[in-house]
């Protein structure tokens, strides 16, 4: 903050009226078609008396050297370029550039067209190679625009800035490419900065664009890439006087890649980070302007950290394959495959692929998850509500007590849902507490050696409707722990077959100990399940692929089976103590995230 307020007084102290050049009348161009400037004190003298208004061509081939310093003093002037970009260059080896401003009145609607500005050389970090001061003339009360439309600033040194203004800066359609700038490389004071469909490549400085001490930020289908900054784009707040906080109007199809130590890959506004959002250029391959904005492994943990979406909601770009984990705590937060089932988290090992934790309001919507080998869970949440769309868990194969589903607690949603082919020793899905609905889902081809496929252990509520059951290999099918407080409270056109269930044969809900069965009413199947055989899935611990397991089942402190072995013990070195009450009555969800898993253990 002190930083960025030393840097807007010493821009606000920095207008200073350099020397006007002196004139001669424009000439025919040397391509014989275009009247216009080939010096720059004619066309400095022509604009001068104009009194404003009007179009002032440079001729093509043509080199403005303003080293020493040049001036443009008068408003509604458009000055554009003969011939196609870089015919017409603007260039200064000096501290020295173009300064855009008047101590008499205010500057405004200053454009430039077509222009190459380039060879700029300072090493004054006061200075820089184009400055407007639009408001000097009205101590500042009113300020002007200065707008820059296909142009380029191409290989520029600068200690300080490279282009500036005291008011509005509008960049259309330009490109900034190989300048190097110690502090800011486009930056406004007071006024508003807009950016729109312009390149920003191989550039270096400490912030790329800036706008500091007030004004609006608005950047859109552009694209930063193979620059080194610490931030791409700020717009920089103000602890003490929040009056002088600027402000995004706008960030979208924007896009960022092979950019260096950058902190924030989008715009920077005080804590936050609002993500580019395009997955392509402008101007790319497909010649696509970033179509709908989506998220990938590399942005979309911190996208969610940062709030970087109004909405909350996050889609994924079709065909990511997350490698690393993704941990949610944002409430009202929205992660969709952009084209469902085309997205997700596959081989994971070490771990989990998503954790949901302290967070409300979170939907997960036509994810994969498919792989997981690890010692823990593949999907675990320890929330409050949470809805699950659309989504697969299949072909993963968690180690140990490990299970492909684990519930802290929360209120969990599954709709439409498929668990296939997955083989675990405690349970494909378990839920300590808080309410779980599986509904309109098909949970089939699963192996599961020492418990059932859903395990509703504690106080759990369960939900289960419209769902398939099929050809699953385990103890029982769903338990439900009534002497720990769980229970049944919806269970309706439920269906299932096929499954070999090793100690409660029932298609259908084992309710406590006593193992009594409440079947399935269900006559048919919502889904239909692919042709596969069970045993052609890798092992589970102690599964022998003959639909039986090869150890016994763990006794119960009774002596008799259990289709509950797997009571998660509680979570070491973490305050998560509570996490099985989360989303229940009078309770309230974690306020920190576990350090550990909780391990499934046999009971007693």
């Amino acid at each position: 903050q002190t930083g960025s307020k030393m840097l807007s007084a010493l821009l606000l102290g920095a207008a200073a009226t350099l020397p006007i050049l002196t004139s001669s009348a424009p000439i025919l161009c040397s391509d014989g078609i275009t009247m216009g400037y080939a010096d720059g004190p004619s066309l400095s003298a022509d604009i001068e008396m104009s009194n404003g208004g009007g179009e002032f061509i440079i001729c093509p081939n043509t080199t403005l050297d303003v080293t020493g310093g040049a001036q443009i003093s008068k408003s509604d002037i458009l000055i554009s370029c003969g011939g196609g970009i870089g015919d017409c260059i603007v260039t200064s080896s000096d501290d020295y550039g173009l300064y855009i401003g008047n101590d008499n009145e205010t500057i405004t609607n200053v454009t430039f067209d077509g222009l190459m500005f380039t060879g700029y050389n300072s090493t004054n970090n006061e200075t820089s190679f184009v400055f407007a001061d639009t408001g000097a003339g009205s101590n500042y009360t009113e300020l002007g625009v200065v707008t820059f439309e296909s142009c380029a600033f191409v290989g520029n040194q600068a200690a300080g800035l490279v282009l500036g203004a005291i008011g509005t800066l509008i960049l259309e359609g330009c490109l900034f490419s190989y300048n190097a700038a110690e502090l800011i490389l486009v930056y406004t004071v007071l006024g508003d900065i807009e950016v729109y469909e312009s390149d920003f490549d191989s550039n270096s400085a400490l912030i790329l664009i800036s706008n500091l001490a007030g004004g609006e930020m608005t950047i859109k289908d552009s694209c930063f890439k193979d620059n080194f900054a610490l931030l791409l784009a700020l717009a920089d707040t103000d602890e003490d006087d929040p009056s002088m906080d600027s402000s995004v109007a706008e960030s979208s199809g924007n896009y960022e890649a092979g950019n260096l130590l950058t902190l924030c890959p989008g715009v920077s506004v005080g804590d936050d980070c609002i993500l580019f959002d395009a997955f392509e250029c402008r101007g790319g391959d497909s010649n696509s302007t970033g179509g709908p904005a989506c998220y990938d492994e590399s942005n979309l943990a911190l996208g969610i950290e940062m709030g970087s979406s109004e909405t909350g909601l996050y889609t994924v770009c079709n065909g990511t394959d997350f490698q690393s984990s993704v941990l949610v705590t944002t409430s009202d937060t929205v992660i969709a495959c952009e084209e469902p089932l085309n997205c997700g988290f596959s081989d994971f090992f070490l771990t989990p692929a998503l954790f949901v934790f302290n967070a409300t309001n979170v939907t997960i919507t036509g994810m994969k998850f498919v792989g997981y080998t690890g010692e823990d869970f593949v999907v675990g949440v320890a929330a409050n509500k949470v809805y699950f769309e659309d989504c697969d868990f299949n072909d993963n194969f968690p180690s140990g007590n490990g299970t492909v589903f684990l519930n802290l607690g929360s209120n969990v949603t599954f709709t439409q849902c498929v668990f296939e082919g997955n083989a675990a020793e405690s349970a494909v899905i378990v839920s300590e507490g808080g309410e779980l609905v599986i509904e309109e889902s098909d949970l089939s081809m699963n192996n599961v050696t020492e418990g059932g496929i859903v395990v509703a252990l504690n106080d759990t509520k369960l939900s289960v409707t419209d769902t398939c059951m099929s050809d699953n290999n385990a103890l029982g099918l769903v338990y439900v722990e009534l002497e720990a407080g769980a229970s049944l409270v919806d269970a309706f056109n439920n269906f299932g077959e096929d499954n070999t269930l090793t100690l409660a044969s029932c298609d259908g809900f084992v309710m406590g100990e006593s193992l009594a069965c409440t079947p399935f009413d269900g006559t048919s199947c919502l889904f239909e399940v692919d042709d596969a055989i069970v045993s052609a899935a890798p092992s589970a611990s102690g599964f022998s692929g003959t639909g039986a397991p090869t150890s016994a089942p763990v006794p119960s402190p009774s002596g008799s089976p259990t289709l509950a072995p797997v009571t998660p013990s509680p979570i070491t070195a973490a305050p998560v103590t509570q996490a099985p009450a989360i989303g229940s009555s009078g309770t309230s969800a974690p306020t920190s995230a576990p350090t550990s898993v909780p391990v499934p253990s046999p009971s007693g």
